[in-house]
């Protein structure tokens, strides 16, 4: 077992890190943007939702928070698994996790293990570059994804990926766009309905927009 090696850059999502729309500055901005709103947020537990590789929940961990880190695609999660194993990054716990269809409580009468719902709420959630895949590949409405975002924590950052976005149209490429409703503004009001909108903030060199979400009490 422990001769055992995979290597998981085929898989889709394994390497997307290397071809998004992202330039430099964008990317680099965006990181700064991230860790600012960070640390506007308080507690000690962060769930990055669609980690991908890891970028952004070892920036968390950076900041002195303790991180579990969920993606769909079990290459994305092993590559960061890897990452922590080498001991390139700590206080990182990778988990595969599709949220569309999420882990549901398990075990004698459903109670021994908890759904990834109950599991929650921890204090932040990070949500980048995840809603047009929850919007579009899911067919999720905005609102219900606001309300999965409300049931797993107090606090959010939300980044919104507009239709112009090349990640955007590669996803509406190959299926008809009955998407009208996913624009910015319809996921403002969507998350205003379960949140405070606290800051908004622009990445320059590009398209998209991060939002920092309060709960609303």
């Amino acid at each position: 077992m422990e001769g055992l090696r995979w290597n998981p850059k085929r898989t889709r999502w394994a390497s997307y890190t290397l071809g998004t729309s992202y330039t430099e500055e964008a990317a680099g901005e965006k990181c700064r943007l991230v860790r600012d709103l960070l640390a506007r947020t308080s507690g000690e537990w962060v769930w990055d939702l669609g980690a991908n590789t890891g970028t952004f929940s070892i920036l968390a961990a950076s900041l002195g928070r303790r991180v579990v880190a969920m993606d769909a695609d079990p290459g994305t999660v092993e590559q960061l698994y890897l990452t922590v194993r080498r001991g390139q990054a700590q206080g990182v716990m990778p988990i595969v996790m599709d949220l569309a269809n999420p882990s549901p409580a398990l075990g004698w009468m459903g109670v021994e293990r908890h759904s990834l719902v109950e599991r929650g709420p921890v204090p932040v959630v990070l949500a980048l570059a995840l809603v047009h895949h929850l919007a579009i590949s899911n067919n999720l409405p905005l609102d219900e994804i606001s309300r999965l975002f409300v049931a797993l924590a107090s606090e959010a950052i939300v980044e919104f990926v507009p239709k112009d976005d090349p990640q955007v149209r590669s996803l509406l490429a190959d299926r008809q766009d009955i998407f009208d409703s996913y624009t910015i503004d319809a996921f403002r009001d969507a998350v205003s309905r379960d949140f405070n909108v606290e800051a908004v903030e622009t990445v320059p060199d590009s398209l998209r927009t991060l939002f920092l979400l309060r709960r609303r009490t």
